[in-house]
């Protein structure tokens, strides 16, 4: 696993304060049928290739989690290359709850991602596996 909110290829303890955060913009993204998150989801990705944390785009344990895990999540991310796209692919379950998925395409290679949001529209739940 990649991404914020995980480390090591384990849950960082931010997994159990985003299970306590309503995920409003899932059940959205459910009843529209189209991704909500996507710009959200771009920024922070482009945020972390560089080694950086978007934090007005994050809730505050997010914030957190991302800058403890900053300069190894970017480095592996740069690995990747510059992002070419992002399609919104559904909503799945993940360990830490509902959250949309995006199929992310990079010069290097493609990342699964999941993201959701809070009620104030930040960022409370972002990984990858990959």
């Amino acid at each position: 696993m990649q991404g914020t909110g995980c480390a090591n290829g384990k849950m960082s303890l931010l997994a159990a304060a985003c299970l306590l955060v309503p995920h409003w913009s899932v059940a959205l993204a459910q009843t529209t049928g189209e991704g909500l998150n996507r710009d959200l989801l771009i920024q922070a990705i482009e945020a972390s290739a560089e080694s950086r944390c978007p934090v007005p785009l994050m809730s505050n344990e997010l914030a957190e989690a991302c800058e403890a895990d900053r300069v190894t999540r970017g480095t592996r991310l740069h690995a990747f290359g510059h992002l070419q796209t992002v399609q919104w692919t559904g909503v799945s379950q993940t360990p830490l709850g509902l959250a949309e998925e995006y199929d992310a395409l990079f010069e290097n290679g493609r990342l699964t991602w999941f993201i959701s949001a809070d009620q104030d529209g930040r960022i409370c739940m972002l990984w990858s596996m990959g």
